[in-house]
């Protein structure tokens, strides 16, 4: 006779709920950190009150020679821009017209930006 799993089998609904409460604990983790867009218009540490953070996004720069690098603006280690890392550009005036940039290795690295300098 051949085994058929029911809704009222009590391994699968146990196994069932532990995956749930994983996913659950997960995705509150992630939400613990700001997402990228939550940093527009905030004042980076740093910088005077006129600055403001147009956008954070991922950024890859394609370079035959892969050679170009900048440092990070939390942690200092080099980034090689031909790599995944995240931009900042802010707007450096009150009009908006003076735009700059500012690379972070990726989220955490942002998130310490503001947490540990703010």
């Amino acid at each position: 006779m051949q085994y058929i799993r029911t809704q009222y089998d009590p391994y699968h609904y146990t196994h069932t709920n532990i995956n749930m409460l994983k996913r659950i604990k997960s995705n509150a983790a992630k939400r613990a950190v700001m997402s990228l867009s939550e940093y527009t218009g905030q004042t980076p540490p740093g910088f005077d009150t006129h600055t403001r953070i147009q956008r954070i996004n991922p950024h890859q720069l394609w370079d035959r020679r892969g050679n170009t690098t900048e440092s990070c603006i939390n942690c200092q280690s080099e980034i090689r821009l031909s790599e995944r890392h995240l931009i900042a550009r802010l707007s450096q005036s009150p009009s908006g017209d003076r735009v700059t940039t500012r690379y972070l290795c990726d989220e955490r690295c942002t998130h310490e930006w503001f947490e540990h300098n703010g």
